[in-house]
């Protein structure tokens, strides 16, 4: 899916991909936005998407991807080992259950 970058006045909203039936989240981040599905992974559209974002594990266990989240929230499938304090998430393994707004940049 290529990420298309929306702003919509109001701040976060939910929205539909326009090539198939699932939920699509906005993500709002210090540079720019972009629309994820719900089945994709946030680190690998970060990337994709230019943004700096460090990782290593891609399993929730060194902490390497930590990201400070502004507004929204993630769930986790597995128990997530490394430390995060109530304003981070790990894209590597999170799912995104709403919009977010998070504290990250695009690449220099």
């Amino acid at each position: 899916m290529k990420k298309i970058p929306i702003y919509t006045g109001s701040g976060l909203s939910l929205s539909k991909d326009n090539n198939s039936d699932k939920d699509s989240f906005l993500i709002e981040t210090l540079d720019t936005s972009l629309l994820i599905s719900e089945d994709e992974n946030l680190l690998d559209a970060l990337i994709e998407s230019g943004h700096e974002i460090e990782y290593q594990c891609r399993e929730g266990y060194c902490g390497a991807c930590r990201t400070k989240v502004i507004n929204g929230e993630v769930d986790y499938e597995k128990t997530v080992i490394a430390h995060l304090e109530d304003n981070e998430i790990l894209p590597c393994c999170c799912r995104v259950k709403e919009s977010l707004k998070l504290e990250i940049s695009l690449r220099k």
